[in-house]
């Protein structure tokens, strides 16, 4: 998170408690918000996973074997921002980044998690 940094995943990785729960942990499921996928660019954001998968393959070598890791794919997000002002150019983000995710999933032996949510299943805000 830019904004307050003790959201962030790589500053939560860094806790005493977090730490513990991944030496004991037989698997871990990370989700990315809508928030950085209106924010950021999908190729960005996959670049962080990595980067964080990474580290916890590194510090945790009992989650360095296949399908430990899974990553729950981003659902539809209809709230535009500056940087994705089009609703047409955020959802076009949101697929980048899953395509981007399944991808590095094989790369880097993930599961990922589809929650099967469209935009039906949203609220309006």
């Amino acid at each position: 998170d830019r904004y307050v940094k003790k959201l962030s995943v790589e500053y939560l990785l860094s806790t005493e408690d977090l730490q513990t729960q991944l030496s004991r942990a037989t698997g871990v499921v990370f989700l990315v918000g809508t928030n950085s996928v209106r924010i950021l660019s999908a190729e960005e954001i996959i670049i962080q996973v990595e980067r964080i998968v990474e580290r916890v393959q590194q510090d945790y070598t009992h989650l360095n074997v296949p399908s430990t890791i899974s990553i729950i794919s981003a659902f539809p997000c209809l709230k535009t921002t500056r940087r994705f002002p089009e609703e047409v150019e955020l959802i076009s983000n949101i697929d980048r980044y899953n395509q981007g995710l399944r991808s590095l999933s094989t790369k880097m032996r993930l599961n990922i998690i589809d929650l099967q949510i469209t935009t039906s299943h949203l609220a309006q805000d």
